[in-house]
């Protein structure tokens, strides 16, 4: 008997099956929901690592001026010196380097250092030196690397020559007030003993936040010059009473709306739209808020050493007395 012939293989059977167009859009889908959880939780996991770094940067800032302390017997000079504000203003006559230049020995940065002369002004200091970022006055977050301020864009306060100051995201509080009142922070202008700490260095702040701009004509970041804005903060906090109902508190609080006041404040609209208002139209009264890109608020530093998250809603009140060294008004919680 002959042999059955053998059937041949049908061709759909023999073909893999394709994902219909149904299908392949239900997969799209799913892939895109996991995405769009997974991400933020990336996206935050990222943050608290750079956030992480920041706080260490305060910490070691922290811990150098406490070097400085034991060396000088005072903590670091602001480096702005008691001139009139017209005076302070100009980079090649009333300003000195500021007190993050004093500290650079105990931050590992001896070489820059000795490329200061602390005594001149600041215009006169090497091209070099100016231009500088060393890597703990710059919070991840932010990420200035690379953003200058240009002396030529700065107006009024500008010079003739262009030198250009590196940025950071440091400063210290200087005042709850205005740099001329009584309600000083822990920097002052020939550097303050802590024994003048009387509220005591856990309840102190010392250094906390500040954005770097990239406009090269903004000044603030630049951590060379003692201006608030640059490495030193003053929130212009105003005391609130029952009969003067009309009296509005500018007081700057973390992130605040209200513009910070500067010597120089070029295109404030565009300060505006990035979240960092100023303006320059009361030169008299500088004054300026810790400011962060990290969600709800700045880290800041206090004289003990101690690192915590100040929040965006805190009370000026609560601010100003935790700035005010020797106020006699102390805040615990």
């Amino acid at each position: 008997m002959p042999p059955a012939a053998k059937t041949a293989p049908s061709a759909v059977s023999g073909r893999a099956r394709a994902f219909t167009l149904v299908e392949l859009l239900v997969v799209i889908a799913i892939v895109s929901v996991l995405m769009s959880l997974l991400l933020p939780a990336v996206q935050a996991a990222r943050e608290a690592s750079r956030r992480s770094a920041c706080q260490n940067n305060l910490k070691q800032l922290g811990l150098a001026s406490q070097n400085y302390e034991a060396q000088h017997k005072r903590l670091p000079p602001s480096g702005m010196r008691n001139m009139s504000y017209a005076e302070l203003a100009k980079l090649d006559v009333g300003v000195g380097s500021s007190w993050l230049v004093r500290i650079l020995p105990m931050i590992e940065q001896q070489t820059l250092y000795d490329q200061f002369d602390v005594r001149g002004a600041v215009f006169e200091q090497p091209a070099a030196a100016l231009a500088a970022q060393p890597a703990v006055l710059l919070c991840p977050s932010d990420n200035p690397t690379g953003l200058m301020m240009d002396s030529m864009e700065l107006g009024v306060v500008g010079t003739s020559v262009s030198k250009k100051f590196g940025k950071g995201n440091y400063a210290a509080f200087a005042t709850a007030f205005h740099l001329d009142s009584n309600w000083q922070g822990a920097v002052s202008h020939e550097g303050r003993r802590v024994a003048e700490v009387t509220d005591g260095l856990s309840h102190s702040l010392f250094v906390g936040e500040l954005r770097a701009r990239t406009h090269d004509g903004d000044p603030r970041g630049a951590w060379v010059v003692p201006w608030p804005g640059s490495s030193l903060v003053a929130i212009d906090f105003h005391h609130l009473s029952a009969d003067e109902a009309q009296h509005i508190d500018f007081a700057r609080t973390p992130n605040a709306a209200t513009p910070d006041v500067l010597f120089h404040c070029p295109d404030p609209a565009e300060a505006q739209l990035t979240r960092m208002p100023c303006h320059d139209q009361w030169q008299q009264y500088i004054a300026d808020a810790p400011r962060s890109v990290h969600p709800g608020g700045v880290n800041g530093a206090y004289l003990d050493g101690r690192v915590e998250f100040i929040s965006d809603d805190i009370s000026p009140e609560a601010l100003a007395l935790r700035i005010a060294v020797d106020d006699g008004q102390v805040i615990t919680e």
